[in-house]
C-alpha cells in the first residue's frame, strides 16, 4: 500500500527542515506543502462571506491560509498514485515507532472501511525530540 505524508507549513522553513528531519529519524518521508496566505489573488476569500465572517467574529487571516493549504494537499493526493495520504501540520510530535506501527494503523482503517481518520493527541510540552 503507498501511502504520502504531507506536512502543511506557513513559511517557516526552520520548522519544515525540523519536520523532515523529525519524520527521517524514524524511516518517512515526508513532503512539505505551503500554506497560502489569505491575500493570495487567486485564492483571497469573498470579500463579501469575509465581512460577514468579521461581524461575527469568525473571521481569521490564519485560518483561511491554513485550510487552503489543507485543501492543496487533497488535491495532489488526489493527482498522486498513492493510495493513502496523511497530513500533518508542521508543529506535530511523532512517536518513536510511528513507522512500525503505521502498517497495523493502515490495517485498521481499511478493516474498518473508514473514509477520514483523525488521529490526535493534546499535550503542553515537548519532551526534547528531534
Amino acid at each position: 500500500m503507498t501511502v504520502d505524508i504531507y506536512c502543511l507549513s506557513f513559511r517557516n522553513l526552520s520548522k519544515a527542515e525540523r519536520m523532515r528531519q523529525r519524520f527521517a529519524s524514524v524511516g518517512l518521508q515526508l513532503q512539505i506543502v505551503e500554506s497560502i496566505s489569505a491575500t493570495h489573488p487567486t485564492l483571497a476569500p469573498d470579500i463579501y462571506d469575509k465581512q460577514e465572517a468579521k461581524k461575527i467574529g469568525r473571521w481569521s487571516d490564519l485560518a483561511w491560509s491554513c485550510m487552503q493549504g489543507h485543501l492543496r494537499i487533497l488535491k495532489r493526493f488526489l493527482r498522486s498514485e498513492a493510495e493513502v495520504c496523511i497530513v500533518v501540520e508542521d508543529d506535530v510530535m511523532i512517536r518513536r515507532d510511528f513507522a512500525q506501527e503505521l502498517p497495523c494503523v493502515l490495517a485498521n482503517f481499511h478493516k474498518w472501511d473508514l473514509d477520514p481518520l483523525m488521529l490526535g493527541y493534546s499535550v503542553s510540552f515537548s519532551n526534547g525530540d528531534v
